[in-house]
């Protein structure tokens, strides 16, 4: 996974060309749980996103002027995770215009069929009323 998220962070670093944000990664693959960093300067805030090994993050956006944390994001993400949407929040909260997207949706869901509670009325129309 932590290729997976360089991956994601080259991406983004591309996405940065022309926009008025520069980002940078690092890596330190020789410590104990290994990790890389995209970090992102724009005209309003710093932000970094970490990832380690073990597969826990980061995200952090604090102001430029005030130092005022406008976003703070840690957890675990879980194999076979969407990194793309995992962090679309934390891009979106960057507000530079970048894009967090692999795919252009996530994949479709099941349509979740009504199942009747027993004991409860049923209602005329409903999914429990069969003419």
């Amino acid at each position: 996974m932590l290729n997976a998220f360089i991956g994601w962070a080259r991406r983004m670093q591309r996405d940065c060309a022309g926009k008025s944000v520069r980002a940078h990664i690092t890596t330190r693959e020789h410590a104990g749980n290994p990790s890389a960093r995209i970090t992102f300067e724009t005209p309003l805030a710093f932000a970094r996103l970490s990832y380690w090994q073990s597969r826990d993050f980061v995200a952090e956006i604090i102001t430029r002027d005030t130092a005022n944390t406008l976003f703070l994001e840690h957890g675990q993400i879980e194999p076979g995770q969407d990194l793309y949407f995992t962090f679309a929040p934390f891009i979106e909260a960057l507000g530079v215009g970048l894009k967090s997207e692999a795919s252009p949706t996530p994949p479709p869901r099941p349509p979740i069929a009504p199942h009747p509670v027993p004991g409860a009325p049923h209602t005329p129309g409903g999914p429990a009323h069969q003419p």
